[in-house]
């Protein structure tokens, strides 16, 4: 009998519950029986639904280290087939029919050693039987503070089935009323970016774009048998972003403070080196220390419920000042997250939690245009284009060129029209009126610069460079306009290009709706447009008459000729 009582206490480890003399507070209890026996299951889930089955009876004799414990089953005629299981070659246990006719004795077999194969076979053969049911299914209400009892019990070998997955307990003579936990539940979280009410992995952002992210954990009082005692959130930002202010942090629905009496968690920050900091524009990773239980180590009693969601939010954008660290294109701007917790025998001083959980990971995709400027056949500077949008913040990162005023070495002049010339208007014979200025000379420079164009009164603009082309960097999804401000001389205005940028999340690509601005390639996620300047001088359409009287001339022409024709055809009748 004492090899029966080991092999049931083994097999009670491995089978997925451990006894616990933990305080009982507001639990639902059953009465299922008339024994004198229970079962109290501590750490249920909220919503989840238990069935307690009956596997075998169990009597003893003496009482405490010297009890004698021995198990038995009893075939019937509406078991018969678990009898059939129980027997059969595959079985783990040994069933040796007593004195009484159809009452046998239950013992694991030697060669029974594997406990993982144990449990998949008990859990097969037991689950879903309903001559094995005690009672009826219980769900789990939230008064119900996510416990349960089992009362009036008779002695046995009990399995606890939820939605969770499958338990078992034994009921033996020294512990006739047993405390177990739901081992099924282990902690989960996720990281998501959210879009109005959606939670998203991968989106799409423009600079200085708030992006909100969340980080929720469902969180669980024990893992396996493992008693948490504490929660650690890490998070870490690619060095593109800037986070806009301190997280948020709920627990169980309701906000709470990282500072002053009654904190509820602790938060440190650290910027791009790895250095510690308490400037949140420059913290480019944060963690969140949270004790859950009233003393932070594993002898405190828990202060949340299982199931009790720990919620983190905040709010960073792509940050225009940290340009050379923006990811644009095919690459995206990740943000990553993980969870660990203390539990069972970890140190609380420990900076090494033994439980985690797998890190999650969020993409967010920027984009941009590249312009290149041509008179049919070759690349034409001087050029200006300005980049306007309905419904989108523009600021991007410019690289064209720039006419800057010089103190020495100008080489250009600038005239009424906007445009810029080499031509000195202090040369004898010069028409001076076509310039702004007589005296003021100016520059021709590269750059590659943020122009923000949610600033009041500033318009995203700039030269092409001398090959002809400019760029605009850091577009996200929206309607956009690209226009021509400044006409090369000799040439005619180019129309404007109205265009609207989309993001498909499900293949990460970037895609437009006008075929003048496409993909430069599969694999790169960036556009291109080619605009044309055809050379002449466009006749004009208003403030003048234009081409307007050629057509007068000759539509008065030709209703003289008609005239004539009629009066003489009139005359020669006559």
């Amino acid at each position: 009998m004492k090899t029966m009582k080991k092999m049931m206490a083994l097999a009670l480890a491995m089978v997925m519950v451990l006894a616990m003399s933990l305080p009982v507070f507001a639990a639902k209890t059953v009465n299922v029986g008339t024994g004198t026996g229970s079962i109290t299951l501590q750490n249920g889930t909220t919503g989840e639904t238990y069935q307690l089955y009956k596997i075998f009876d169990a009597t003893y004799s003496g009482t405490g280290a010297s009890a004698a414990v021995s198990y038995t089953f009893t075939k019937t005629t509406a078991n018969e087939a678990f009898y059939t299981a129980l027997t059969a070659s595959d079985s783990p246990f040994t069933l040796t029919e007593t004195a009484t006719t159809g009452v046998y004795s239950v013992v694991r077999k030697a060669t029974a050693t594997d406990d993982a194969a144990l449990l998949t076979w008990v859990e097969a053969a037991v689950k879903d039987k309903a001559f094995l049911k005690v009672g009826d299914p219980i769900t789990l209400a939230e008064a119900d503070n996510q416990q349960i009892v089992w009362g009036s019990l008779a002695y046995g070998y009990y399995l606890i089935t939820s939605t969770l997955g499958n338990k078992a307990v034994t009921i033996d003579s020294n512990i006739p009323d047993v405390n177990v936990i739901d081992k099924n539940q282990v902690p989960e979280f996720d990281k998501n970016i959210k879009e109005d009410d959606d939670l998203v992995k991968i989106n799409e952002a423009g600079l200085k774009e708030d992006v909100d992210f969340d980080i929720t954990v469902k969180s669980k009082n024990y893992d396996g048998e493992d008693k948490i005692f504490k929660y650690v959130i890490y998070d870490t930002m690619e060095k593109g972003w800037t986070m806009k202010a301190a997280p948020v942090v709920k627990i169980a629905g309701t906000e709470v403070s990282g500072t002053g009496t009654g904190a509820k968690y602790t938060i440190t920050y650290k910027d791009k080196d790895g250095a510690a900091t308490t400037d949140i524009s420059k913290a480019e990773y944060f963690e969140i220390t949270i004790p859950w239980t009233s003393d932070g180590t594993k002898d405190g009693t828990h202060l949340y419920k299982a199931n009790d969601e720990i919620n983190v939010t905040y709010t960073a954008f792509l940050d225009p000042a940290k340009k050379d660290e923006i990811k644009v294109g095919a690459t995206p701007n990740k943000n990553e997250a993980e969870v660990k917790y203390f539990k069972g025998t970890d140190s609380p001083d420990s900076t090494t939690p033994s439980g985690s959980l797998p890190k999650k990971t969020t993409e967010t995709y920027d984009t941009e245009i590249n312009i290149q400027k041509t008179d049919g056949s070759a690349a034409l500077a001087g050029a200006e284009f300005k980049l306007s949008s309905s419904d989108a913040t523009v600021v991007t990162i410019v690289t064209g060129q720039r006419f800057v005023l010089a103190t020495e070495g100008g080489t250009h002049w600038l005239l009424n029209d906007g445009t810029y010339t080499t031509d000195d208007p202090n040369t004898p014979g010069m028409d001076t009126t076509k310039y702004d200025s007589t005296s003021k000379k100016y520059k021709l420079e590269s750059y590659a610069d943020v122009i923000d164009g949610s600033v009041a009164g500033t318009e995203v603009k700039a030269f092409v460079k001398a090959d002809g082309t400019l760029k605009f960097t850091g577009l996200g999804a929206g309607n956009y306009t690209l226009t021509e401000t400044v006409v090369p001389a000799g040439y005619n205005k180019a129309a404007d290009i109205n265009f609207g940028i989309t993001f498909n999340s499900e293949t990460k690509k970037f895609a437009s709706d006008n075929s003048a601005v496409s993909l430069t390639g599969e694999a790169t996620n960036v556009f291109e447009t080619t605009v044309v300047n055809q050379k002449g001088t466009e006749l004009p359409s208003t403030g003048g008459i234009g081409t307007t009287i050629f057509y007068v001339i000759g539509a008065i022409l030709v209703l003289g000729a008609g005239i004539l024709l009629v009066t003489r055809r009139r005359m020669n009748a006559n």
